[in-house]
Formats: C-alpha cells, sequence, structure tokens
C-alpha cells in the first residue's frame, strides 16, 4: 500500500519490533485487544510488500493472491471490528459503553457486508505508479459510512483523553490520505500504521503507569 515493497518491508519490520515490545507490556486481558494493532499493522505491511513483488513478477502470483487475501481480511473485516472492540474493553462508562457497542455493531455489519463481497470475488487490486489501488465492493450503500465510523469515530468516544486526542489527530491523517489517493499521489499508510503503533505502545505504557500510581486501572469504576 506504502511506496514501494521496500518501503513496506521496512515499515513491516518497524512495526513488527514495536508489537513485540507492546505485546511485552500487555499483563491485563483487557488491553489485549488494542495492544495487538500493532501486530495486525505488521502482518499488514508484509501482505503488502507480497502484493507489490507479485506485480512486479519477482514472486509467484499464487503468493501474491494469498497476500492480498490476508490483506484484505485485516483491513477490511477484522479492523472494522477489532477498533470498537479495543476502545469498549479499556471504558468504564456505562454511557460511552453503550455507544461504542453501537459502533461495534457498525463494524460487524461492515465486516460482514464485505467479508461476503471477498468470497464472492468482489474486490480488486491494482498497481498504480506509487501505490496500491485496493477496493471491495459493497452491498450495503452506507457500509463505508459504518466503516468510518467503526475505526475512526470510535476514538472520540473513549473517556480516556490521549486516546481522544489521537482519534482527532487519525481522523485528520486519513483525510489527508484518502485525498492524496484521489490525487494519485504517493500513500503514506505505512508510516501512519507505524505512528499509529507507537501511539499503541505509548498508551499501554501509560496506562500500566497509571495503575502502578493509583492501584487501579483506568476502566476500573
Amino acid at each position: 500500500m506504502c511506496l514501494s515493497p521496500e518501503v513496506d518491508l521496512v515499515a513491516g519490520t518497524a512495526i513488527g519490533l514495536i508489537a513485540i515490545q507492546t505485546i511485552r507490556e500487555t499483563h491485563v486481558r483487557q488491553l489485549a485487544p488494542i495492544a495487538s494493532i500493532p501486530a495486525l499493522f505488521s502482518v499488514h505491511s508484509f501482505a503488502s510488500a507480497m502484493m507489490w513483488l507479485a506485480s512486479q513478477g519477482r514472486i509467484s502470483q499464487q503468493l501474491g493472491d494469498f497476500a492480498t487475501g490476508i490483506y484484505l481480511v485485516i483491513a477490511f473485516i477484522v479492523l472494522p471490528i477489532l477498533v470498537p472492540v479495543s476502545v469498549l474493553t479499556i471504558t468504564a462508562s456505562k454511557k460511552r459503553r453503550r455507544v461504542l457497542q453501537l459502533l461495534l455493531a457498525a463494524g460487524l455489519v461492515t465486516g460482514i457486508d464485505y467479508a461476503i463481497n471477498i468470497l464472492n470475488g468482489n474486490s480488486d487490486v491494482k498497481a498504480c505508479h506509487n501505490y496500491l489501488d485496493v477496493r471491495v465492493t459493497s452491498t450495503l450503500a452506507i457500509s463505508s459510512i459504518l466503516y468510518g465510523l467503526a475505526t475512526c469515530i470510535v476514538m472520540l468516544i473513549s473517556e480516556y483523553r490521549p486516546l481522544r486526542m489521537w482519534g482527532i489527530v487519525n481522523v485528520l491523517f486519513v483525510g489527508i490520505l484518502y485525498v492524496r489517493l484521489q490525487e494519485g499521489l504517493a500513500s503514506l499508510w505505512c508510516l501512519w500504521a507505524a505512528c499509529t503503533s507507537f501511539f499503541v505502545l505509548w498508551l499501554v505504557k501509560e496506562l500500566n503507569r497509571e495503575h502502578e500510581v493509583t492501584g487501579k486501572w483506568n476502566w476500573e469504576t
């Protein structure tokens, strides 16, 4: 998805190192969903690199198709479900949890919709000059909107201020990435995936630090 297979490989390796450290810092099950995001992004970047290599004839098309399947499952099925779950498990407020449950439902709907279309072969990957154009047909007209709610807006509902602030930054940067792609400019997705992974590591460490100081977790009432 990024500039080239080489950039994706470097990004995947860097994010993988962040993922290992994040998992090492995760000591309670409530943090497991959000702590798994860097690992998911690392696999995503490596899958993107293999897709690039297959499009350039440098590896077999069979490997490329396998990587494409992994890429599509992560991007269109797992993320819209995992992100709401990640925020929900570290939220104590009943009012916020109800909203988050609605956003999780939105993620489930769009994930199922995209899954059906992926299984039916309604997806396409096109190698452009400096990015991979990945598209999946949606049966539901509002799937793209539900996807945005589940993957971006959900963080704005968090009761944890750093996560809300990151949610604002995420919405802005994702918007910039979308505009760049529409203009045919180089994708910087791998850079943003690395930044997000580093934030997740910081967040997990910060929640651990607060627990050591207060003796309770952020989501405990």
